[in-house]
């Protein structure tokens, strides 16, 4: 067999004795550089094994790879195809293609029924080119090229334009009318008209049956105007937001009536708004644009977050071209790199040391969205302010009272290593695993005038888009980090350091800990830390709210209220994931494509639909409005899914019904029984 087996004679080599294993890395987190000559020397056979993520989706030619080995189950049959088709593209003689079932359970539920997961198809690829929104965004960047060039002229700093050099430093109200007022004029001058000539031209590049997404005349010019005018109205208001908490902080501070503490308080506030308010106008004129959709997002990184590695003493990171580039979507990389947790990059694991407060392109402080957010324990609904005082005494959704504080949060715009460890560890066996996030929850308020009826009679819906209008309001939603003990996270005042925060910081207990300042390796002065900080994520999204107007089950024969509670936890997040599922079904997209959250107002059940892409990607809008993906239609295919075809022998949930890679960690929650009942007698009725 030896002399005869392909694979045992390739591995003994010529001589007899098995060949070496040269191992390289190949992610997106080494540098194009190095990648690139990864790359060139496998093909030459000077490497002989990679060790990829999901690189090797992405279409990569490598040349004659003959074997690919999966550590884990894909999350999906097209997932596999893709990873298992490297090999085997030069038609050589027999190409292998391996996969390892790990023990978690979504490797064992599949690699139990590995003839159904072979067997799946994957979804059809969807793409609509009847997108007015995206074409008129590049309409809308002709016209504001040109304001902007206007509002430019002759400007003597270098680099690129922060808000404060187009808009001012005092964005009053009459500030505000003024900008409005000459955006209009420009509109109408002879540079806008010229300006809008070219955005004109663009729709003849259009196929015929698809200009009619495109603007002309003076529609254009309204459009226009009416997009840069809301960009205009939520920077100004945002802006108006910090300076009267500034000026509320200085008559505090002023107050004769204050006592000594009350007015250092005051004081060490209003520096903090000061500092903000500067901070905010210092943003890059570009990120603004991008992340309110006036102008394309694609190819701005608008919602990524990097992890700096820092082996230069003070410097900000490491300016070798060839050092792991480190960057996630920030509703990741808020678990992923958040301090302690470990990364493996460059043959390296890189722990995370603090929380970044410089920006990392320009010199300065960037600008740090915080604020304070608390959840209601009756419905779950998420509420953030900018000072922990301005919570009123009820829930906003729900009108329930809300006891106790709000929890701070801070929105990073980066973590880093420290100095200290400026090479990295070895690799070793194990690695600190991450707490993942929470589920993201709904931040938009639902007002009854939202919502509209469907063709069953106790189902009413409403829809968010990620843009909204003016009157409207933005679907908008929160994903959190509370840390490894979920008491966040203590950042020191001083420097960069963060580390997890143990309960008995919640309070603001002072906790002793000696640290070292993460860009200079030495030690930080800060000899304690106080209040601890969520990391956040808050992002817009296209969102459908769908409210089912029939209480859910009390579950009042199970023998204690903490039963109760988790039956009744366990039915909403079943319902929520049936119904995403059956969403991404009629859809034909991944689930992986929407998120869901669940809220309970008045003992009826809320279920949030979101698209999972900032900005939306569209999928939510048709859900419910179009009739092909109506109520009747959705609630219909959930009821199908609870219908689990292994029928008794599926006692909960399994992979032919609910279970699916993305919602793991929820499956030990899954009953499918009571909820399609429950859904079953809806539908009777």
């Amino acid at each position: 067999m030896r002399r005869r087996n392909h694979y045992i004679h390739r591995y003994e080599g010529q001589e007899g004795q098995p060949l070496s294993g040269i191992a390289r890395e190949h992610t997106a987190a080494i540098s194009t550089t190095e990648r690139a000559e990864i790359e060139e020397r496998f093909r030459d056979g000077k490497i002989n094994l990679l060790s990829c993520t999901t690189t090797m989706e992405m279409g990569v030619d490598l040349g004659e790879l003959e074997a690919v080995f999966c550590r884990n189950v894909p999350p999906g049959i097209a997932n596999y195809q893709q990873r298992a088709g490297r090999a085997g593209r030069r038609a050589q003689a027999a190409p292998i293609a391996l996969m390892m079932a790990r023990s978690n359970r979504y490797d064992q539920a599949q690699f139990n029924d590995l003839r159904g997961y072979l067997g799946a198809l994957p979804p059809a690829p969807y793409l609509t080119l009847d997108n007015p929104s995206f074409f008129r965004r590049h309409q809308v960047s002709c016209l504001l090229a040109g304001w902007l060039d206007q509002h430019l002229a002759g400007h003597g700093r270098i680099g690129a334009p922060r808000l404060r050099d187009v808009l001012g430093e005092d964005l009053n109200e009459a500030a505000e009318a003024d900008l409005k007022t000459d955006l209009a004029a420009w509109l109408a001058s002879d540079a806008g008209i010229a300006a809008r000539a070219v955005a004109e031209r663009m729709v003849s590049t259009l196929p015929p049956e698809l200009r009619h997404v495109g603007l002309f005349a003076g529609e254009l010019t309204a459009h226009t105007q009416e997009e840069v005018e809301r960009w205009i109205g939520d920077v100004c208001a945002h802006w108006r937001q910090l300076n009267h908490a500034y000026e509320t902080a200085r008559a505090e501070q002023n107050d004769p009536g204050a006592d000594e503490q009350a007015q250092m308080r005051a004081g060490r506030q209003m520096n903090n708004r000061l500092t903000d308010r500067k901070r905010y106008l210092d943003q890059f004129l570009v990120e603004t644009l991008s992340r309110a959709a006036v102008i394309p997002t694609y190819s701005f990184p608008v919602h990524a977050i990097h992890l700096e590695i820092v082996t230069e003493r003070g410097g900000l990171a490491a300016r070798d071209d060839r050092a792991p580039q480190l960057g996630r979507d920030a509703a990741l990389a808020i678990a992923e790199y958040a301090p302690g947790a470990e990364v493996v990059a460059g043959g390296r694991i890189w722990t995370s040391a603090g929380i970044a407060r410089r920006a990392r392109v320009g010199p300065g402080d960037a600008w740090l969205e915080q604020g304070y957010y608390r959840i209601c324990p009756a419905c779950r609904h998420a509420e953030t302010q900018l000072d922990r005082d301005a919570f009123g005494q009820n829930c906003p959704q729900c009108d329930a009272p809300v006891s106790g504080r709000g929890r701070k949060y801070v929105k990073p715009v980066g973590f880093l290593t420290s100095y200290a460890d400026g090479q990295g560890k070895d690799p070793g066996t194990t690695r600190l695993r991450i707490r993942p996030v929470d589920e993201a929850r709904l931040l938009t308020r639902a007002r009854p005038g939202d919502f509209q009826r469907s063709e069953i009679a106790k189902v009413t819906h409403f829809f968010a888009p990620a843009i909204a209008r003016e009157g409207g309001q933005p679907g908008r939603m929160l994903i959190l980090n509370r840390g490894p003990q979920s008491a966040g996270y203590l950042w020191c005042t001083k420097c960069e350091h963060a580390e997890p925060a143990s309960w008995d910081a919640l309070g603001g207990a002072e906790i002793k800990t000696r640290h070292k300042n993460p860009r200079t390796g030495y030690p930080c002065p800060a000899e304690s830390l106080r209040w601890p900080v969520d990391l956040a994520h808050v992002f817009e999204t296209d969102l459908r709210g769908i409210r089912i107007n029939q209480p859910v089950p009390a579950f009042s024969e199970l023998p204690t209220a903490e039963e109760q509670r988790d039956a009744r936890d366990g039915f909403l997040r079943t319902l929520a994931e049936a119904l995403r599922l059956a969403a991404a079904d009629i859809l034909a997209t991944d689930p992986r494509d929407l998120r869901a959250t669940v809220e309970l107002p008045d003992r009826v059940p809320f279920v949030i639909l979101s698209d999972s892409v900032p900005g939306g990607a569209g999928y939510c809008q048709r859900l419910l409005d179009d009739p092909r993906c109506s109520a009747r239609v959705l609630l219909g295919r959930a009821i199908t899914i609870l219908d689990c075809p292994r029928g008794p022998k599926c006692e909960a949930s399994c992979v032919q019904c609910l279970n699916h890679y993305s919602n793991q960690f929820y499956w030990d929650q899954f009953n499918r029984h009571p909820v399609r009942e429950w859904l079953c007698a809806l539908l009777a009725e």
